[in-house]
């Protein structure tokens, strides 16, 4: 068994991908000067969504 595989099979004991929180962003970090908003979605454990904007200029 290779290294990489041993440190995968550690991790996925340790840290489960079904427990992960995921989040994406929109892209719109690169433009938030322009349109003064960048969002992202942020997938929960439990399988629920939800998209969170911030404003970006005062």
């Amino acid at each position: 068994m290779g290294k990489k595989t041993l440190q995968l099979m550690m991790l996925e004991e340790g840290y489960p991908q079904k427990a992960w929180i995921r989040s994406y962003e929109d892209g719109s970090a690169t433009e938030a000067v322009q349109i003064e908003v960048a969002g992202a979605f942020v997938l929960y454990p439990d399988g629920h969504g939800q998209w969170q904007y911030q404003q970006t200029l005062p």
